[in-house]
């Protein structure tokens, strides 16, 4: 079992009043102080952000979000209101842009419900319902490529088990039940693949996803690249090398969103604030192993203004 840690550990001497007063202060007047602003967010971990917000609202009787959102704008905004949400509703956020009319992203949908504890899932689906007023289930079934709808039933269901001692034994057994089944069933409702994603904690899909590599002299992920074909085959990839490396998945997303003309700002800013708390030093390890560069200098030099001062201090909060 891989150990991850993230960048943002939170402040040990915390005070809600103290930063809400300082976003106040760094928001009154003419303009705003954003060097405070990016200070107190890249700071505080997501709960005492959470702490802040409450105080703040409590303090000033005003929205810190909607504080933000009038003082602030652009990527460097963006960014901002990502870090104030809780991760529940960060999630679902993700879930909902997901759907567009231009098309459904697929990686999108499965990077965010896969990994998830039961406990999570079942957050998911009340805040979903409570912030848009629609079932979650419902919304991305009525999108999603009918040839990974059962894959998608799987990661919603909110019935694994919780997060316990690793069982080495039971991985062993989920491997080699895993071994004796035809990969190209793994997409049936059913299937000792998908079982497999719906019962078992996360890590215990990665002990097991372990196994089938000792066992088979291939990963998961390998055995459906070359199993699978058509529209299901990236998504269920996907699936396969979040549970097998999460970070190593990651660290190949943001190379993706850093080459060519354009930045995909929005997935490096989701990637970021999302993996702050949970992998992203293991990110930037495995990008600096895989593709010889710093994650740092990549954005650095894709980035401009208080936007990359906010992003590099995710990604460095001690620099």
């Amino acid at each position: 079992m891989i150990s991850y840690q993230g960048t943002i550990n939170g402040v040990s001497n915390f005070n809600a009043e103290r930063a809400a007063t300082k976003l106040h202060r760094a928001m009154r007047g003419i303009g705003s102080d954003e060097r405070v602003i990016i200070e107190v967010l890249t700071n505080h971990s997501n709960y005492q952000r959470q702490e802040v917000k409450q105080q703040y609202k409590s303090m000033y009787k005003r929205s810190l979000a909607k504080e933000l959102k009038e003082e602030l704008g652009g990527l460097f905004e963006d960014t901002c209101l990502a870090l104030l949400k809780s991760h529940a509703e960060h999630r679902i956020d993700c879930l909902y842009n997901a759907v567009k009319d231009t098309g459904v992203d697929e990686k999108c949908i499965v990077e965010t419900l896969c990994l998830q504890t039961g406990t999570d899932l079942k957050e998911l689906h009340m805040l979903f319902k409570t912030k848009y007023n629609k079932d979650l289930d419902d919304y991305l079934f009525s999108k999603v490529n009918e040839g990974i709808r059962p894959l998608i039933k799987a990661l919603l269901i909110y019935g694994r088990e919780p997060n316990t001692d690793p069982d080495l034994e039971l991985a062993e057994n989920d491997a080699q039940d895993l071994a004796k089944t035809e990969p190209s069933t793994w997409v049936a409702q059913n299937s000792i693949f998908l079982k497999l994603l719906t019962s078992r904690n996360p890590i215990q899909q990665q002990l097991a996803f372990q196994a089938y590599k000792r066992n088979t002299n291939s990963s998961v992920a390998d055995t459906i690249n070359s199993k699978f074909s058509g529209p299901t085959k990236e998504v269920y990839v996907t699936v396969a090398k979040l549970v097998e490396d999460p970070s190593q998945h990651f660290a190949k997303e943001l190379r993706g969103c850093l080459q060519g003309t354009t930045t995909n700002d929005d997935k490096v800013i989701n990637i970021l604030v999302s993996r702050s708390e949970v992998d992203l030093q293991d990110i930037k390890e495995q990008y600096r192993e895989k593709y010889q560069r710093h994650l740092v200098d990549d954005i650095a030099a894709d980035t401009s203004g208080d936007y990359k001062k906010i992003i590099l201090r995710i990604i460095e909060p001690s620099a």
